[in-house]
């Protein structure tokens, strides 16, 4: 059983480029639940790692923030010292069941088939390659689609490292091993997650 501290919350970190997020609407009832029940938060303590030198949150983020809003000084937590394939596979683990995914991070950040054995169901990002589109199409209204294709794709070599983060400099975006694509300027992805189709006839 880990020991439970509870830390400052100006001491903690959320976790950079962090796959989950939540709507407004559920981030406001984190809060209310939060703010009511005293217990809420020591049933589900923030789980962070320290082997920066740094206290992140690799699970919990959310909570983080809707305490902080509300103005809790300090929030109960667990803290343990993981390497950072540990931090990836508990991230995903601690969140398959909560918020929504950011399926851009995903794509570029984390491994499909490591994905599915920490549990997460392909559907949940839309990538499943069983689905027969033209099928889940079937009785949908038309729709028509906007061109979204670039106007010229190239490929890029990099000598180093260094080349690499320079390069991610130049254009302000991240690039990690994992990052298969970006759009230059930055494209602005939109989030489905939360939509739902609704039959208003």
């Amino acid at each position: 059983m880990h020991e439970i501290k509870y830390i400052k919350v100006e001491q903690l970190n959320l976790l950079e480029g962090n796959p989950r997020f939540i709507t407004k609407e559920r981030f406001e009832k984190l809060k209310e639940s939060i703010a009511k029940n005293s217990k809420y938060f020591e049933a589900r303590p923030c789980l962070v790692n320290d082997s920066s030198g740094k206290l992140v949150v690799y699970a919990g983020n959310q909570r983080l923030r809707a305490g902080r809003s509300i103005g809790l000084g300090e929030v109960p937590c667990i803290v343990e010292t993981l390497t950072a394939e540990e931090e990836r596979e508990r991230t995903i683990r601690d969140n398959v069941e909560l918020g929504a995914w950011d399926v851009d991070l995903i794509a570029n950040d984390w491994d499909l088939e490591e994905l599915k054995d920490w549990g997460i169901r392909p559907f949940e990002l839309s990538i499943d390659n069983e689905l027969d589109p033209e099928k889940e199409w079937e009785g949908m209204p038309e729709f028509n689609q906007q061109d979204l294709k670039p106007l010229k794709t190239m490929f890029i070599h990099f000598e180093t490292e260094a080349d690499i983060k320079a390069f991610s400099e130049l254009v302000q975006q991240k690039i990690t091993d994992k990052t298969r694509f970006i759009w230059f300027p930055k494209a602005k992805i939109d989030r489905y997650a939360n939509k739902r189709y609704s039959d208003e006839s």
